[in-house]
């Protein structure tokens, strides 16, 4: 029989300043030694968490950015589920009622279009961090999600649009703080 134990990152195991507390990493160490495969779901990039557990020296599956994406415990991707093209494209160029910064995320990392250092603060730990671009640029074929951030009523108005426009094609939520994101259906 398969021994599992599955976590949360954001809100379970990470501290409020974003970083695994002792308590934590000695429980992890301890199922380890009993032979307990972890798995750490999250919705950071998987380029994030790969940095994370290898600074701790743990071994985990990983599921990542939403169920977007699967890794193994060598770091194989096991699974992947990309936003389709069409769907990319159209939240990418379209022109957006909304003062929100646009996030995307693929493979690479994280991509945005102008700076804003408050983001980083939950980043700090494992110093992940946005690469600006012109997002009108970003190839459309392997994105996992999108984001906006900004004020709620203002992404809730967006939210609006995006439901307008796409449908069913994505799943469109908020997170953290009221920041709302698509993904490839079902999958948040």
């Amino acid at each position: 029989m398969a021994r599992l134990a599955a976590f949360d990152m954001d809100g379970t195991l990470l501290m409020p300043d974003h970083h695994l507390g002792e308590k934590t990493l000695s429980t992890l160490a301890r199922l380890r030694e009993r032979d307990i495969t972890l798995t750490f779901a999250t919705g950071r990039h998987a380029l994030e968490m790969q940095h994370i557990l290898g600074a701790l020296s743990l071994d985990a599956y990983l599921i990542t950015g939403n169920g977007t994406r699967v890794h193994s415990l060598e770091g194989e991707l096991l699974h992947r589920d990309d936003l389709p093209a069409d769907v990319a494209e159209l939240v990418l160029y379209q022109q957006w009622d909304t003062r929100a910064s646009m996030h995307i995320f693929n493979d690479d990392g994280w991509f945005t279009g102008k700076e804003i250092p408050a983001l980083l603060q939950a980043f700090v730990y494992s110093g992940f961090r946005y690469q600006i671009i012109d997002v009108k640029k970003m190839p459309l074929g392997s994105v996992t999600k999108i984001c906006f951030c900004g004020d709620h009523d203002d992404l809730t108005r967006l939210q609006i649009q995006l439901y307008e426009a796409l449908g069913e094609r994505a799943h469109l939520c908020f997170f953290r703080h009221g920041l709302p994101r698509s993904a490839a259906g079902g999958l948040q």
